[in-house]
C-alpha cells in the first residue's frame, strides 16, 4: 500500500510553483570608475559635499540602491521595517593590510566602507533604528 498518491501530470502542471524564500541580486558597478581609493577606510572628507560628489561614491550608491530596490521588489522586506523596527547589521571586519610592503598599498579583508555606508543610507529611508554589531 502506497503512503503517498503520485500526482498526475495534469495535477502537477496545475499546482503553482512554490515562491523562493531567498534571492541573490547581483549588480555590476560601472567599470570605468576608479574604485581603488579609500576602499579600506573612509577619507577625512567623508560626509562632505566633496565626498558625495566623487564619481566612485555616486557609482557605489547607485549600484547598492539598485540592488536593494530589486531585492525589496522580490521580497518586500521593507514592509517588515515599518514603525522604525530595529535593524542589526554586521559588516565583515577582519583585517586590513596597509603599507606592509606588499605589491598593493592596501589589502582589505573587510566590507568596503563605501558600500556599507550606502547600505546604511538606503536603510535609513525605512528606519532610524539601525545598530551595527
Amino acid at each position: 500500500m502506497a503512503l503517498f498518491k503520485k500526482k498526475s501530470k495534469k495535477e502537477a502542471a496545475a499546482a503553482p510553483a512554490a515562491e523562493p524564500k531567498s534571492f541573490v541580486i547581483i549588480k555590476n558597478a560601472p567599470e570605468k570608475v576608479d574604485y581603488m581609493n579609500d576602499f579600506a577606510a573612509l577619507p577625512k572628507t567623508y560626509g562632505t559635499k566633496k565626498y558625495f560628489d566623487r564619481e566612485d561614491i555616486k557609482a557605489i550608491h547607485d549600484t547598492v540602491y539598485a540592488a536593494l530596490d530589486d531585492l525589496d521588489a522580490k521580497t518586500h522586506f521593507t514592509e517588515e521595517l515599518a514603525n522604525d523596527r530595529p535593524v542589526l547589521i554586521k559588516p565583515n571586519l577582519v583585517f586590513v593590510y596597509h603599507n606592509v610592503g606588499l605589491d598593493e598599498k592596501s589589502y582589505p579583508e573587510n566590507t568596503d566602507p563605501r558600500v556599507f555606508d550606502a547600505v546604511i543610507a538606503w536603510l535609513k529611508k525605512y528606519t532610524d533604528d539601525i545598530t551595527i554589531i
